[in-house]
């Protein structure tokens, strides 16, 4: 079987490939034998394609935020913590502060 001609493709050019088959609803085989395209180049670039557009875990932009009021008093340390605060902001993320 002859060796595909090699297209060059800016990286703007890929994102628009790219965004096109995952909205296009053909799998990525048949995608990329209708454009000439091979398989591994359009997985490579979809690789960097997603690791420079990677976002972190959505938030609710619409959700109300949460203050929480503190009242100056005391402190004595906990003899058992190296801590001075410690703030679990939820399951595996624990913010540390020492003064």
């Amino acid at each position: 079987m002859p060796r595909k001609q090699s297209q060059h493709r800016s990286r703007s050019q890929w994102k628009e490939l790219i965004a096109e088959q995952e909205n296009s609803g053909q799998t990525i085989k048949r995608f990329c034998e209708d454009r000439d395209i091979t398989i591994s180049n359009f997985y490579v670039w979809r690789k960097k394609i997603k690791l420079n557009t990677a976002r972190p875990p959505s938030v609710d932009t619409d959700a109300t935020p949460l203050f929480v009021e503190l009242e100056p008093r005391s402190f004595e340390p906990d003899p058992v913590s190296q801590w001075d605060i410690e703030l679990q902001i939820c399951k595996d993320i624990v913010l540390r502060i020492n003064r």
